[in-house]
């Protein structure tokens, strides 16, 4: 079990670091199918596993030079606002109904990398950077905070997508951002999750060595490469796993 751990670790890790996610598109379906947990507490585990993805990730970015440290403050301001509720809700909607909405996400995640590389193709990468208005970023960071929490997942998912269509973030810069942002509301949502007892701990210390080992990995291949071919075979896993999620769903 450590040894699975372990590599799972290592796969959101690298995740974490090549694209900005904090992984939880692996982790959760590897907690709630191979480890068998509950939904609600595969999503609250691999939140607390995100916390340390996010925290490595953030750190290579920093020392890449890639990382807007005035964007993250204002955004994981309004991400603290609002990732309390969204773990409550977690915690009190039925396994099924939580499952078929993980699965539409993971689908609405895919076409919407796939929408993103093909923009940035037609527009190119932007020609200089404008720090946006702190009132934008707190409600960006409002958004992300809940559904994050709500989800299971660190929020890079959702975040990078808006930075980089809506705000013309350059795609490695709003990798950073996300990252960053992700420490404190998967932390806060942490400790709710914690007390509500839906965190398997015995699971954590495999997946974080793993995560410590893979996302410094993720991160420099990112630094080295196009992220244009790798999002594309991502976005393309995530739809086939959605919509084995919205097939239970229908199944059943």
């Amino acid at each position: 079990m450590f040894f699975t751990a372990l590599l799972g670790g290592f796969a959101a890790g690298a995740l974490g670091g090549l694209l900005g996610l904090g992984g939880g598109v692996i982790l959760v379906p590897l907690l709630s199918e191979l480890f068998h947990l509950e939904q609600k507490k595969a999503h609250a585990t691999s939140l607390s596993i995100i916390f340390f993805t996010g925290l490595s990730g953030a750190l290579s970015y920093l020392r890449y030079g890639s990382l807007p440290l005035q964007a993250a403050l204002w955004t994981g301001i309004g991400a603290l606002l609002t990732c309390g509720p969204g773990v409550l809700l977690a915690d009190r909607i039925k396994e099924k109904r939580l499952r078929g909405i993980f699965g539409a996400f993971l689908v609405l995640v895919s076409l919407t990398m796939f929408y993103g590389v093909l923009h940035r193709q037609n527009l190119g990468e932007p020609a200089a950077f404008h720090l946006p208005s702190p009132w934008v970023l707190l409600l960006l960071g409002a958004v992300t905070g809940f559904l994050s929490s709500f989800l299971g997942v660190g929020g890079g998912s959702i975040d990078i997508p808006i930075f980089v269509l809506v705000l013309h973030f350059a795609q490695r810069m709003a990798q950073g951002v996300a990252l960053v942002v992700m420490v404190p509301r998967t932390f806060v949502a942490s400790l709710i999750n914690l007390r509500l007892r839906n965190i398997r701990l015995d699971l954590i210390p495999g997946f974080v060595i793993g995560v410590f080992l893979g996302a410094p990995s993720g991160a420099w291949i990112a630094h080295r490469i196009p992220n244009s071919y790798l999002t594309r075979i991502f976005a393309i896993a995530l739809f086939f796993l959605g919509i084995r999620y919205l097939r239970e769903i229908w199944r059943s």
